[in-house]
């Protein structure tokens, strides 16, 4: 596998594989009080350090917790846009390498801005570094860890990814986690994605352009997107990300957001309705955090036995825990 985790383009099917079987053994061993003491060694001695730029729960705490379940030291700077150097006028590079110099043997970041990251493992090539680095988002970018967990729990609830019909709703345009796992989806057979967005909100081009470049066939819908969702093996959600529906005049920016949140409430919503149209075997996913506010998930579909929302978190904490062993360990 490659040095860095920044794209999930990069991911082979063989890699997916086994990280997929490493998590799994990870969990049966976290089950049993004598196999988790095993796992604390598996990366006793190492350094992982943590830097996220954007507000997190799921992932650092997934990251965090896992590094320390296998024994890892592990240093962690939350707001770092708001703590860091940064406010002091340090570029993302000079921080890059200031933490190179501290010889961590992960460096798993999340940033605001988008190719951030990339720019990031190139930097450390250049200097010859050790460090591995792992995008935890950035930006509307991409979110490679979070489509390992979603297609590891696709994997895991419906026995195999080939084959499979998938619907993603929502804020499709600046949802990182839909852009990543169309990326990942794309390297299996025969696979189906219907994208259910608003028109100002629908998936951007350069993910069809890749969806057309490797065969993966897709639909993109608008509201009438419930008469498909009988045809799913899985519904993925999101929520409407008004942190990046920005406008230079505010007033123009309250109402866009305004408006959109009136859209995704009364349009893209699944409620029991669009949980009654849904297939018995089917599931239901979100990425978190639900807003809410606009309450994308009600409640009611929040409580269907299909809904695996907190399953997708928890497997985010293995899959990760599987990433950072194979990184360090091979």
């Amino acid at each position: 596998m490659k040095r860095h985790v920044i794209r999930s383009q990069d991911f082979t099917p063989e890699f997916l594989a086994r990280i997929f079987d490493r998590a799994d053994q990870f969990r049966r061993m976290m089950e049993h009080p004598a196999e988790s003491k095993k796992l604390k060694k598996r990366l006793k001695g190492r350094l992982i350090n943590v830097l996220f730029y954007e507000p997190s729960t799921r992932t650092m705490a997934s990251f965090v917790d896992g590094a320390h379940h296998l024994g890892a030291t592990v240093f962690c700077t939350a707001d770092a846009g708001l703590t860091s150097s940064t406010v002091k006028g340090e570029t993302f590079a000079h921080t890059i390498r200031m933490f190179n110099g501290y010889r961590p043997d992960v460096l798993v970041v999340r940033h605001k801005e988008e190719g951030r990251l990339a720019e990031g493992a190139l930097l450390l090539n250049k200097i010859g570094s050790r460090t591995h680095l792992i995008n935890a988002g950035d930006g509307p970018g991409q979110h490679p860890t979070q489509a390992l967990l979603d297609v590891y729990t696709l994997h895991q609830q419906l026995g195999s990814v080939d084959g499979v019909k998938i619907m993603m709703g929502g804020d499709l345009l600046n949802g990182r986690t839909v852009r990543s796992l169309a990326y990942l989806l794309s390297k299996y057979k025969d696979v189906h994605i219907t994208f259910a967005a608003p028109k100002q909100l629908q998936i951007g081009s350069d993910i069809l352009r890749h969806l057309d470049e490797h065969c993966t066939e897709y639909t993109c819908v608008g509201e009438d997107f419930r008469n498909l969702l009988p045809a799913q093996h899985a519904v993925y959600w999101t929520r409407l990300q008004l942190e990046r529906i920005v406008h230079e005049d505010i007033e123009t920016q309250k109402k866009q957001r305004e408006e959109l949140a009136r859209i995704q409430k009364d349009c893209f919503c699944i409620d029991a309705a669009e949980m009654a149209l849904m297939r018995p075997d089917a599931i239901l996913m979100h990425p978190l955090p639900i807003n809410n506010e606009v309450r994308e998930i009600s409640l009611v579909a929040e409580d269907d036995p299909r809904c695996v929302i907190f399953l997708q978190a928890e497997n985010g904490m293995y899959v990760r825990m599987a990433l950072l062993d194979m990184l360090v360990n091979g």
